[in-house]
């Protein structure tokens, strides 16, 4: 009662126990003082302190958007590029369509 503001701690002999020299004091206090209707709040909790910051996922870098223009069709392939087309891809221009069609380092 005493944190919430219900009550003031000071020594009263009416409730039975012998009188305080300060006794009168204290009588005149209480009623200097109202009974509050509501109990005071208690004290916000200090803010938690936040999480710490999960760790970024490892994320694979993309693939540059051309091949770095191997030697041969045979060294994009196993580099996992190929399969360029003529007018679509720039690549197309840097190895040899040897049955025109229209594609180069196909897979």
């Amino acid at each position: 009662m005493l944190s919430t503001g219900w009550a003031i701690a000071r020594y009263n002999g009416r409730d039975g126990y012998g009188t305080h020299p300060l006794q009168s004091e204290y009588i005149g206090l209480d009623g200097e003082h109202e009974m509050p209707a509501q109990p005071a709040a208690e004290p916000e909790p200090a803010p938690a302190e936040p999480a710490p910051a999960e760790p970024m996922p490892f994320v694979e870098p993309a693939a540059p958007a051309t091949d770095p223009q191997f030697r041969t069709c045979g060294e994009a392939n196993d580099n996992g590029y190929g399969d360029y087309q003529a007018g679509v891809d720039p690549e197309y221009n840097w190895y040899q369509d040897r049955d025109n069609d229209g594609w180069v380092c196909e897979r």
